[in-house]
């Protein structure tokens, strides 16, 4: 039997506004270790061999992601 590859996509949510934090910018986007924290999420997911391809979800009007 010949092995079906199966594509895997994983989802990262990053829409928060981080309120509740009290930080003055969304908590993923805080520096920890030199990085933003959404930037240790989006390799920690993508380090799973199983994963194709990982789309970040944002809140609409979110314009930080890019500069990351």
């Amino acid at each position: 039997m010949t092995p079906v590859h199966t594509a895997c996509f994983a989802l990262v949510p990053a829409a928060g506004a981080g309120t509740r934090f009290g930080a003055p910018r969304p908590k993923q986007y805080l520096d920890l270790a030199g990085r933003p924290l959404i930037a240790h999420a989006i390799a920690a997911v993508l380090a799973d061999p199983r994963i194709e391809r990982a789309f970040v979800v944002l809140s609409p009007g979110d314009e930080a992601f890019g500069g990351i």
